[in-house]
Order: structure tokens, then sequence, then C-alpha cells
């Protein structure tokens, strides 16, 4: 019988730190990431322990130790502004690791967790292309994050070498791939790169300053996987971008639906950029009656490879939660109906994740933190 933590599907900086460091100490045998994950895990036995990081279970547990750190649904308010990181080094204390470096690193878990960046050399941003990239928690949490993780606490920085190799794998990446989407952006990361001083002062998030810490061999590798993660992205987003230009746009009252049939994984965020972008050439509409972003908007998405279909809504939170909640039970009492099933009261249909009856379709309330 083993431990295992666990922590969200695509992991964060919170959830993957919280894993490295149990790990580390021996106090668990494994990682799970995500509620799906669990099930498997849990049908096959052999787990005596589970505890959680930044998530907390959705279902009861009642034959498995747990331990749970997890400051979403903390009732003690001075936890909630803290992450599950801080929580878990309160109670583990920092034993092996350098008190100054784990400053740091709080702070840098707390940032991602607390304060979005837009800076495309921020390492939580990195860490998303990354996960885009592989499409595996597991590998994510093994070639990207845990040599981050381990160099940090184990090496001395180096910002002169770090600079000189990530220029290097840059020019290589550019030649190699004269064509790439993301070439112009990491044609500006190389001039950034180039006043070593102004990149020493730079935020804390800024991914250089991480890399530092890194042996030659481990930096070129992480850099290979993050410079192909933002091909990726880039690449999806240009293909999103043609997307969207092909879309259907109505609109229902002021509430803009836009109806698109792609296989595109990142056509809801390319729909936001170009939504609220001020310099894209879109549906005249769309500039009337979007004025901020508190202006709701819905993004139904079907993919033409398996007819699968979802639904992304935008907008002021308490009207957008009330949107998709009345389509979420309208839809799956239209296909209880339709399956003669019995419909059931308005809070079973309005739950999140499936409903007995209307499966596979599934409602994904979006808690940042949790699975």
């Amino acid at each position: 019988m083993k431990a295992m933590g666990i922590t969200h599907h695509e992991f964060d900086f919170d959830g993957g730190s919280c894993l490295r460091i149990l790990e580390r100490r021996g106090l668990i045998q494994g990682c799970i990431f995500g509620e799906e994950e669990l099930r498997e895990k849990l049908e096959e036995g052999g787990i005596s322990k589970l505890i959680f990081v930044d998530a907390s279970p959705k279902e009861p547990l009642s034959d498995m130790d747990l331990v749970i750190y997890d400051h979403h649904e903390s009732e003690n308010i001075d936890e909630r502004e803290k992450t599950a990181f801080d929580i878990l080094i309160d109670e583990i204390g920092i034993r092996e690791l350098d008190s100054e470096k784990i400053k740091t690193w709080r702070k840098l878990v707390w940032l991602g967790d607390k304060k979005p960046e837009a800076d495309d050399m921020d390492i939580a941003r990195a860490l998303k292309k990354v996960h885009n990239l592989l499409g595996s928690n597991v590998e994510t949490y093994t070639k990207w994050f845990s040599p981050l993780f381990d160099s940090f606490f184990a090496n001395k920085s180096d910002l002169g070498s770090t600079i000189q190799i990530l220029q290097e794998e840059i020019s290589k990446f550019i030649f190699n791939n004269p064509d790439s989407p993301a070439k112009v952006h990491l044609q500006r990361w190389s001039e950034r790169l180039q006043n070593k001083e102004k990149i020493s002062k730079s935020t804390i998030r800024n991914v250089v300053h991480f890399l530092a810490y890194m042996e030659r061999d481990v930096a070129i590798e992480w850099i290979r996987l993050l410079l192909e993660g933002y091909n990726k992205e880039q690449t999806e987003f240009q293909e999103g971008k043609a997307d969207f230009d092909r879309a259907k746009f109505s609109f229902y009252g002021n509430t803009l639906i836009v109806s698109a049939t792609t296989k595109n994984p990142r056509f809801k965020q390319v729909a936001t950029y170009m939504i609220y972008s001020k310099d894209q050439d879109v549906n005249p509409l769309i500039r009337e009656k979007i004025k901020d972003r508190n202006s709701p908007w819905l993004v139904v998405v079907i993919n033409p490879m398996n007819k699968n279909f979802q639904m992304f809504i935008n907008g002021n939170k308490s009207l957008i939660h009330r949107i998709i909640t009345e389509l979420v039970k309208a839809i799956r009492a239209e296909i209880l109906s339709k399956r003669n099933r019995p419909v059931p009261d308005f809070n079973v249909l309005s739950g999140g994740g499936t409903t007995e009856g209307t499966k596979p379709l599934y409602f994904h309330k979006l808690e940042t933190g949790y699975p």
C-alpha cells in the first residue's frame, strides 16, 4: 500500500511544487493529476493514503486516509490568502532546503496563483506552453517541472552562462524553423537578452532567473521544450484566427454568440483575443456590442472529428454563471426527454460533472486550483 499525492489536471506552480517537495521527502510514492486519473488509480487499488494539494476531493473517500492542503475551500480567512505550498511548508518545515530560496519560491508560487502576468517570458505562462506541447501531466512534471524545481534548490545561479545558452538555442530554433509563427516573438526575446543588466533586474517571474540554476545539458533540454511549446501555441493561434474569420456571429439581445466548427484546442483563447483586441479586423457588431470585459459572450465549438461540442462563456461573472447554468439545465432536460428518461430537479440538472442519463455531457465548473 502506498501514499499518493493528487493535484488538479494541468497542474500549476502551486500544485507542482507541493507534489515535488512531498516526493523529495518520501511522503508520497507517486502523483495523480485530476479526478479522472484518481478514479482509475483507485480502481487499480494499492493506495492507502491520498494527499490532496491545491485541490480537494469532489466525492466522499471514506475508506481512505486523507490529508488536504488546499487554500481554496479553507474556512480560515488567512489561509485563503496563502497558497497550498505555503500551507504545506508551514506544516512540514523547510528542513534541507535553503531558507532564502524557499522565500523566493514561495513568492513565485504566490504570484503565479494570485497575479496574472502578460510578459511572454513569464515562467507560469511557460508552464502552460509546455502543458500544451506535451499533453501529459506526467511528462510535463517529470521532464520540465521537476528539473526546474530541483536545479533551483541544488545549484548556484550563473546568469551570464544562462543568457548565452538561451540566445544560442533561440538562434538554432529560428534557423531550423525559419517559418515558425513564433519567430518574431523569439527574436524579441533575443533582443531583450542582449541587455544583461536589464534582464538581471527583471521581475522574479522571468524564466531566465530560474534557467540560471540549471546545468548546461538540463537547461538545453528545458529550453527546447519551451521553444517547441511556444511554436505550437503560436501555430494553433494562427490557425484559430482563420477559424474565427469563418465563424458565425449572432446576437441574442446583447449577448454575442460565436459558433465555430474546429478541432483547434485554442479557439476560445483566440476568440478572446480577437474580441477584445483593438487592432484586429472583426465583425463591426462585435465592436458595437462588446463594450468592455463585463459584456457577455458565448462560444460554441463543434469538433468536426468526433462531433463533440463545447461551450465557453465570458463576461460579468454573476451574469455568465446564470446564463451557463440555464443553458446546461435546458440541454440536459432536452437530452433526458428525448431518451425517455425522468428529468430531475434543477439542482441536479445544474450540477458539475456528469448527470445520469446525459453522459458524456460534462459540465466543468471551472474553479482555479480544482480538478
